[in-house]
């Protein structure tokens, strides 16, 4: 026996009586009585697939092909005229259909319809669709899905669940779905949109699910967008916009517009923030702060928005996904793990696991960020990071002269003519800041240099916070910011005769040093050659570059 289930608000009894009192006939309603029950259905269950779209759009081609041409256009208006529906927004040519919304959601049951030609037609055709329903044609999307379809629910008592927490669960059951953006390249699927209260009922191998998040995830990834801009386009960072950045790094950037805006409501200020990144256009108050405070952030993001003000969004969501599934793809294919745009989720076993992959992975992108640990406690991804953790330490008044390392080439660097280029709006770093690198040093010197103290080291002219912890040494005065690249830059030199590239991922074609035929070379040589291959590499012109 083919059999559907529908939401509905009515009985199948009470709205046959109900399209008699308006005039519709028995043989009308006898036809096509499953029909008004799937439009219903069809706007209640929307909000399991798109939970911020509060209207269901309904296209002419799916009415037309699920209804039928001459019956779509009776069927919706008679259910506007019972005042069950209501048509919340009018299409535009090309551009969206007409939307709906359901009118009366209290009381809303599921009604079963069997043996109709109607009902084989949706059962055929929901198999023909599961393929599109369900994407699963990569690793990583067929990892998801089964992840998903691994969820233990028998465990909960229904009566204990709101309406939509039974509709969302049904979903999840007898519905799944898994889509990837197409501009944001976010994966959305039955388990992101659950409500969290039913999502916290759920288990996974037999244990609760508990989760890691990132904490002020926009922001972190608005930033990433606004400095590969910055990179790109080869443009000086000004001092408010490193501070800028320092704020979201810190998480404090909607206190500093609370203090500015004298609130002490956060939730408000943040959606007027959001305003200002998001929205076609903002005229409040704290846009005004913005632009005047963080001039050069509004500007390239108007810029950003110029042509479409969602590309911001989709470039965002772009960062934020391509970081949570590489620290997904850190975590054996065969271990459950499940993903909520800033998030990972699995069972309590795991935690660690999770944890440890989504702090590797913002270390290896260079970013700082805050972590949730299951709201049990937080942590900041440079509290893990050991060369982060020794330039927070004490600086030291006598600084080491020396790192062990293989033997590098000398290089000769000329220094720049400072008369060049007297633009004082140019923003520098100051001089003072050798001695936190030197500190740093310090702290790892007798360790074994091996290929992850390297690269950590690489990272110290690899960062963006520069308020806290300044790189460059005693002989080199001054550097633009532009010379860091934002995480971007690589040092390339030779060792022995090898070729040596470091980035902030992965060394490539290295050759183990042997302990034996180590040798000492200043640090400030390695920074001498940096600053040799960035000037030729970016063109860079450094006015005030002294070196010893």
């Amino acid at each position: 026996m083919k059999t559907l289930k529908f939401y509905s608000p009515s009985t199948p009894e009470e709205l046959t009586e109900r399209l008699l009192e308006i005039g519709i006939t028995k043989k009308h309603i006898k036809n096509h009585l499953p029909k008004y029950f799937w439009v219903i259905n069809k706007i209640y269950v929307h909000q399991t697939i798109n939970k911020q779209d509060v209207e269901c759009r309904l296209s002419k081609e799916l009415l037309c092909k699920i209804i039928g041409v001459d019956y779509y256009i009776q069927i919706i208006n008679n259910l506007i005229n019972l005042g069950i529906i209501e048509k919340s927004s009018k299409y535009f040519v090309g551009i969206r259909s007409n939307g709906y919304i359901l009118i009366d959601k209290s009381n809303i049951k599921q009604y079963e319809f069997t043996d109709s030609r109607f009902i084989s037609k949706l059962i055929q055709q929901k198999e023909q669709e599961k393929d599109i329903r369900v994407q699963k044609d990569s690793q990583t999307l067929s990892r998801l899905f089964r992840c998903m379809s691994n969820l233990q629910h028998n465990h909960i008592n229904q009566d204990s669940l709101t309406d939509i927490e039974k509709l969302f669960l049904d979903e999840l059951i007898n519905n799944p779905f898994q889509k990837v953006g197409n501009k944001g390249k976010r994966i959305y699927n039955n388990f992101c949109n659950l409500p969290t209260s039913l999502r916290s009922k759920l288990r996974l191998n037999n244990e609760n699910l508990v989760f890691v998040d990132i904490v002020n995830s926009q922001m972190i990834f608005i930033s990433e967008v606004i400095k590969k801009y910055i990179v790109n386009y080869n443009i000086q960072p000004t001092k408010r916009t490193n501070e800028f950045f320092r704020l979201v790094g810190n998480g404090k950037l909607y206190e500093t517009f609370m203090k500015w805006k004298k609130s002490d409501d956060r939730t408000k200020i943040k959606k007027s923030v959001f305003k200002c990144f998001f929205s076609k256009s903002s005229k409040s108050l704290i846009s005004k702060k913005f632009e005047k405070n963080f001039n050069q952030v509004f500007l390239i993001v108007k810029e950003l928005k110029k042509d479409d003000y969602k590309a911001l969004a989709h470039s965002m969501q772009q960062e934020e996904a391509n970081l949570i599934f590489t620290a997904l793809n850190k975590i054996d294919y065969q271990i459950d793990v499940l993903s909520i745009h800033d998030s990972l989720y699995s069972n309590e076993s795991n935690l660690d696991l999770i944890k440890d992959a989504l702090i590797s992975t913002f270390n290896d992108f260079g970013i700082t960020a805050t972590i949730n640990i299951n709201n049990q406690y937080a942590i900041n991804t440079a509290e893990i990071n050991p060369i982060q953790q020794a330039l927070i330490k004490p600086i030291q008044e006598t600084l080491p002269e020396v790192i062990q390392v293989d033997e590098i080439e000398e290089i000769s660097l000329k220094t720049a003519d400072s008369a060049s280029n007297s633009d004082t709006s140019i923003n520098y770093l100051d001089g003072y800041a050798n001695k936190a690198f030197f500190s740093a040093v310090d702290n790892i010197i007798g360790k074994p240099i091996t290929t992850d103290i390297i690269k950590e080291l690489v990272r110290l002219v690899d960062f963006t916070k520069v308020d806290e912890y300044y790189l460059l040494n005693e002989y080199i005065k001054k550097i633009p910011l532009t010379f860091f690249n934002f995480n971007l830059l690589s040092i390339i030199t030779k060792i022995d005769g090898h070729k040596l590239i470091i980035s902030r991922e992965k060394l490539v074609d290295f050759t183990e040093l042997e302990k034996g035929d180590a040798r000492h070379i200043k640090v400030f040589e390695l920074l001498k050659k940096k600053a040799k291959e960035e000037i030729e590499l970016y063109n860079i012109h450094i006015p005030a570059l002294e070196v010893a």
